[in-house]
C-alpha cells in the first residue's frame, strides 16, 4: 500500500519507475537482512542497491557464483554439498521438476508442504514443415583425367 501511496502522491507517471525501484530495494534489503545477513540492515541495503544496478547485471537472469556472493555482496551462504541429505532432497526436487517440464506441456508448478499442487499446462501444437525443394548439383569435374 505504501508503494501505491507514493506513486499517487507524485502526481505524474514520470517518477513511477524510480519509486518502484526504490520500493523493491527496500523490500530486498529487508529480506537480505532477515535471511542472509544476520540483521545487518546497512549491509543489506548496500547489497540490494548493488544487485539492482543494471550497469552491473543487465538482466534478472545473471548467474552470481558463491565466491562473489560471499566476498563482494557479503551474503552468508551455506554450501549445499556440505549437507548430503539436504543436497539429495534439493536435487531430487530439481530433477523431478526438470523431467516434468521436459516431458509434458507443464509451464508452472506450485506445491506446498501438504502435497497440494497447482500445475499450469499450455497446449503445444507441433507443426511439421516439409523440406524445401532440392536443387540438383552440377557434376564435379575431375582433374587429370
Amino acid at each position: 500500500m505504501a508503494l501505491w501511496k507514493r506513486i499517487l502522491l507524485t502526481g505524474s507517471s514520470v517518477g513511477v519507475g524510480a519509486i518502484v525501484a526504490l520500493a523493491l530495494i527496500e523490500l530486498v534489503s529487508t529480506w537480505l537482512a532477515t535471511y542472509m545477513m544476520s540483521g545487518n540492515a546497512a549491509r543489506a541495503k548496500a547489497t540490494a542497491a548493488h544487485l539492482a544496478d543494471h550497469t552491473k547485471f543487465k538482466s534478472h537472469n545473471r548467474f552470481i557464483n558463491r565466491d562473489k556472493s560471499r566476498q563482494e555482496l557479503g551474503l552468508e551462504i551455506e554450501d549445499l554439498e556440505s549437507d548430503w541429505p539436504t543436497q539429495d532432497a534439493v536435487l531430487s526436487a530439481f530433477h523431478a521438476a526438470s523431467h516434468t517440464f521436459t516431458a509434458s506441456p507443464t509451464i508452472k508448478i506450485i506445491e506446498n508442504h501438504l502435497g497440494k499442487a497447482f500445475i499450469k499446462s499450455q497446449a503445444v501444437q507441433q507443426v511439421i514443415v516439409p523440406p524445401g525443394p532440392v536443387f540438383p548439383q552440377p557434376p564435379q569435374l575431375r582433374r587429370g583425367v
